[in-house]
């Protein structure tokens, strides 16, 4: 999912982000952002130019002067495992730099998107991108494709017992492949995408959040 965005408001200038199974990745084109996570704990992140999130169990803060301009591609974990290169367990609650993730090619593409003068052309500069990091990557293996298509259509309700009985592994091979691939035991996933379904329930008329 892309999304390009400018932004101003006099509202409000901060955002509680909820967990979730996405993991954004970020070129700022306008005033740096500020972020708040869980591995930094009270701290303030400033991040000029863009940054990649990994996936955490708890709320993230996100901060601006009010005014807002980027292009921000929302990545599956699998996704951002593959066009990072990095373990996601080592992005886990962090919020790392395009610098530190990509080296200069990361500041290159921000350039390019600046440059650009059409949406249409930043997402085939984004399409070029993301395809040449990913077509260098390792597939993960497909036990984690059927795994993860389990967690999905139950919304979470399956038993990690039973999800390693029918794939034939061990739990703790596959807490090690979810760590590496995902970020999160299978267990966490499977707890917040529980929460996703509630919040789903939630916003649909005549559900409460007691119901």
């Amino acid at each position: 999912h892309y999304c390009g965005y400018d932004e101003e408001t006099t509202s409000f200038t901060r955002r509680l982000e909820a967990p979730g199974l996405k993991a954004p990745l970020i070129f700022n084109f306008g005033p740096p952002i500020r972020v708040s996570v869980s591995a930094t704990g009270a701290e303030w992140q400033w991040q000029p130019e863009g940054f990649v999130a990994g996936l955490d169990d708890t709320h993230a803060l996100v901060e601006s002067s009010g005014v807002q301009s980027g292009l921000e591609v929302y990545l599956t974990p699998v996704g951002a495992r593959l066009v990072t290169g990095v373990p996601m367990n080592h992005l886990k609650g962090r919020v790392v730099s395009l610098d530190e993730l990509f080296g200069t090619i990361g500041s290159l593409v921000r350039e390019e998107l600046l440059e650009a003068r059409e949406w249409e052309q930043r997402f085939a500069i984004v399409d070029r991108f993301l395809i040449g990091r990913i077509a260098d990557a390792a597939l993960p293996p497909p036990t984690l494709d059927w795994a993860l298509a389990r967690l999905h259509e139950t919304r979470g309700a399956v038993e990690i017992g039973r999800l390693t009985d029918e794939i034939g592994c061990s739990r703790r091979y596959l807490i090690q492949l979810f760590n590496d691939q995902v970020g999160l035991p299978p267990k966490l996933m499977a707890r917040i995408l529980r929460f996703e379904r509630a919040q789903e329930l939630a916003s649909e008329a005549g559900a409460g959040w007691a119901e």
